[in-house]
């Protein structure tokens, strides 16, 4: 086994830097009271149901001993059955044992990666935590420790598992993958993180009894269909236990809004564990990065999952994953710093903070910005080991491509899928990126947005000599700030529309209550429109620039019919979004459980009208592409069976009819991004034609 370099810990660490803080201290008071009032509410009902069974039993005995019949029989027995069932719903937690979701999780051994175990021993020597039970790799961005857990587990040793997700050894140093794992390791380093055990097992008892009654349903049903006295008992069983339920719903509550705020404390406190031993400032880069590294590894996986009606299948996708990163830094400015993003505090602010803050009671994890400060309290740095965090993996293209067949395990291909690497990948994805770029002269301010109509019945003088004069910072910045802005606004308009129990929150640092939200929310709407009407400003200032152009060549007819076309085909990719959204809009509450037979049928109904005028659209343009490359043939077969389909959408007797459905969303999915494709290339044949004005 290779000698491995183990990056350094902090110096002259004070041993108060892990020591549970006052806040910490508060709130494992909060949780024990409410688990003591748990234990002390469900000892009241067992007793409550132990007198109940006692007193059932005795009076069903009693019932059929004084009067003996078939139908006192069946009476006694049913009392008796009453008192037994209310009982077991009591007690059948302890029968039940919850093992965590591996499916996606492919466990490692000793000898496969000694590096890496060497390192993670060395790690646990140093938190002082047990090293884990068994150590598990993923694909994703992500580390955890998890274990199996029963009621008993509340009593006994439990030893845990630890997660790796190679989507976040990918986006790491050394340094920063030993912060990221002591973090998860100092959840389980100190005594009191013990509680956080007794909670999940509370929680799995109370829900047990709340939403897992499956089994014990069929029982109670099986029961009643035994005799129609029977039934009497099993419907009054079920009044009791929706009673205990009641009960238990509260105090679910209870517990879980008191351990939301022990979480965060116990984050906090796991960072400070992770700092003393690998530096505040390793954790606090990597989990910057993380963000991003998250987001390249979702728009990764939308690209695997466009590209597989072709037969692709990547052979190694943490190469892709890096390009990603690399393509992210480039089009947002941020150098890179030994091969990774350098996400520091502008930068993250810029790209994912918020003017609106909410300090949700009901979060288990606090948010970066503010572990961040937490962790540059502690004053704990370290020199930095940029070696990639791969540096620990044996075999790592292996493990690498091994990883990436498991993530296409549940795939479906319409044949053999052909692999492509990483050349055929950046030709791919750059190609596709360049689809929605422009001619570096406009500096990307047309880039992924649509744009007004332009009135060129209103002269617009423009002094500006050049493009680059019009497109000044702050011109360039104010879409993006305008889409900052319309998410804090639907942030506040969630908050204001459904429950909670949010009560303050705050806009640009200063702290509003709940009944102030309104003013909040007008402040930003008036805000909105003055961006709004800045950037058509902007706009029509550079139409016009071109504008003034082309008159000079006589050409200005010419770019009013390109703009016009535009426009146009802007305004059809709008208009067939909004189809494509009602579909999907008055689809969903057809996945709801709850749902009466009137409910769906007044669904059908509906999609059939909403369908109707699509495909009346689709059969046009059928008729209109049928000799051009505008839709592949598959596309092109599907939007045919969906405008010949005469399918029901939902039937009575069988239930919604899910391949007509699939056709449906499909075929508008599909519909929807023809009239993208075709404005996106009306866009680019106007931003293209007019640059031949100062070109030529």
């Amino acid at each position: 086994m290779s000698q491995i370099i183990y990056p350094p810990k902090p110096l002259n660490v004070s041993e108060k830097v892990t020591e549970p803080s006052a806040a910490f201290k508060k709130e494992v008071s909060k949780v024990l009271f409410s688990i003591g009032l748990f234990i002390l509410v469900y000892f009241l009902l067992m007793g409550g149901a132990i007198g109940l069974a006692l007193l059932t039993g005795f009076g069903g005995l009693m019932l059929i001993a004084a009067y003996p019949s078939v139908i006192t029989i069946m009476l006694g027995l049913g009392l008796i059955g009453l008192g037994i069932m209310v009982l077991f719903f009591l007690i059948k937690f302890l029968f039940k044992k919850v093992s965590a979701d591996r499916s996606n999780l492919t466990e490692i051994k000793k000898n496969d990666q000694p590096e890496l175990f060497e390192f993670i021993q060395k790690l646990t020597d140093e938190v002082g935590a047990p090293f884990p039970k068994r150590i598990y790799l993923s694909a994703d961005v992500n580390a955890s420790v998890f274990y199996d857990s029963g009621f008993w587990s509340m009593f006994l040793p439990v030893r845990k598992n630890l997660h790796i997700g190679l989507g976040l050894v990918n986006a790491v140093n050394l340094s920063e993958l030993k912060a990221v794992l002591a973090h998860e390791f100092g959840h389980f380093s100190q005594r009191s993180m013990k509680l956080g055990s007794y909670v999940y097992n509370v929680n799995q008892v109370i829900y047990n009894m709340l939403y897992d009654n499956a089994g014990y349903g069929k029982a109670l049903e099986s029961w009643g269909n035994i005799s129609g006295y029977f039934a009497i008992f099993a419907n009054l069983t079920i009044g009791i236990v929706e009673g205990i339920q009641s009960i238990l719903k509260k105090m679910y509550s209870y517990i879980n809004k008191n351990y939301m705020s022990l979480s965060q404390q116990m984050e906090f406190h796991a960072d400070a564990v992770a700092a003393s031993v690998a530096g505040g400032n390793q954790l606090i880069t990597a989990l910057r990065r993380l963000n991003v590294a998250a987001s390249c590894h979702q728009k990764l996986l939308e690209t695997y999952g466009s590209w597989m009606d072709e037969n692709l299948k990547a052979e190694n996708m943490y190469p892709h994953h890096t390009a990603l990163m690399h393509r992210f830094s480039t089009d947002f400015a941020i150098p890179l710093d030994h091969g990774l993003p350098r996400i520091d505090e502008s930068v993250f602010k810029k790209l994912f903070s918020s003017r609106v803050v909410i300090k949700d009671q009901w979060a288990s994890h606090p948010s970066t910005e503010d572990r961040a400060h937490e962790l540059e309290q502690l004053n704990l740095t370290t020199e930095t080991v940029y070696l990639p965090a791969w540096s620990i993996i044996r075999d790592a293209e292996h493990v690498q491509k091994k990883m990436t067949d498991q993530l296409y395990a549940a795939a479906t291909f319409k044949q053999t899928p052909s692999l492509f690497n990483d050349v055929v990948f950046h030709e791919r994805f750059e190609k596709e990126v360049q689809k929605f770029r422009f001619d570096p002269i406009y500096k990307g301010y047309y880039d992924y947005r649509a744009v007004l109509p332009v009135d060129f019945g209103k002269t617009t003088e423009v002094s500006a000599q050049s493009v680059s004069e019009l497109l000044t910072d702050e011109t360039l910045g104010n879409p993006k700030k305008l889409e900052a802005l319309i998410n804090d606004i639907q942030t506040l308009n969630m908050l204001r529309s459904q429950p909670n129990d949010i009560e303050t929150f705050e806009l640009d640092g200063k702290r509003y209550s709940k009944k102030e939200i309104n003013t909040a929310i007008e402040k930003l709407e008036a805000e909105q429109k003055q961006l709004e009407a800045s950037i058509a400003e902007a706009d029509n200032r550079v139409a016009f620039f071109f504008f003034h152009k082309a008159q000079a060549v006589g050409k200005a007819e010419d770019l009013k019919a390109k703009y016009h076309a535009w426009d146009t085909a802007e305004a059809e990719a709008k208009k067939m979004e909004e189809h494509y959204t009602g579909c999907l809009q008055t689809l969903q509450p057809a996945y709801q459980s709850q749902l009466t037979v009137d409910s769906a049928y007044a669904i059908d109904s509906q999609l059939k009208v909403k369908a109707k005028p699509i495909k009346e659209w689709m059969q046009k343009i059928l008729e209109a592409t049928y000799h051009t490359d505008e839709l592949k043939k598959e596309e092109r077969e599907r939007l045919t069976a969906f405008v010949n389909d005469k399918s029901y959408y939902f039937m009575e007797s069988i239930g919604f009819n899910n391949p007509a459905l699939d056709l449906l969303t499909q075929s508008t999915a599909i519909f929807f991004q023809y009239f993208v494709a075709k404005a996106l290339l009306a866009k680019r044949n106007t931003l293209e034609w007019q640059l031949q004005l100062i070109t030529n």
